[in-house]
């Protein structure tokens, strides 16, 4: 049997593996965003922020774009990081190559928002 003081000391060590985690994946997305500084957007592309049933995105296009061709990208991350800020040079690399419009989704991410709400956003955004 665990006495109450080593349930309080297994509590603090709990809370205090959970305040590191917390802190090691904001300080990853933050460093994320902060590496795509190094890539700004040309020009010539264009990043319009819109919401898509709630969700924040925003459409990356370039002037090659054929207005009927669309992508939703989903961007890497594991689904604990990435965002529109991270990813969208490599939107735009798309959107010239494939002459189409991207939509990058800033889905919600884990483990703030856990399985599914990455999935039901993506497949919101889709419909």
């Amino acid at each position: 049997m665990v006495s109450k003081g080593m349930k309080s000391v297994i509590k603090i060590l709990k809370q205090n593996r959970e305040v590191a985690i917390k802190k090691r994946i904001n300080d990853s997305r933050a460093a994320l965003d902060q590496l795509s500084g190094l890539a700004p957007l040309p020009k010539d592309a264009i990043l319009e922020n819109i919401d898509v049933g709630g969700i924040p995105a925003a459409w990356v296009s370039t002037p090659e774009v054929v207005e009927d061709k669309a992508i939703l990208y989903l961007h890497g991350g594991g689904y604990i990081e990435g965002s529109i800020t991270s990813h969208k040079d490599l939107a735009q690399r798309i959107s010239r190559v494939s002459k189409a419009k991207v939509l990058l989704l800033d889905y919600r991410l884990a483990p703030e928002h856990p399985f599914p709400a990455a999935l039901e956003d993506s497949t919101r955004a889709y419909s």
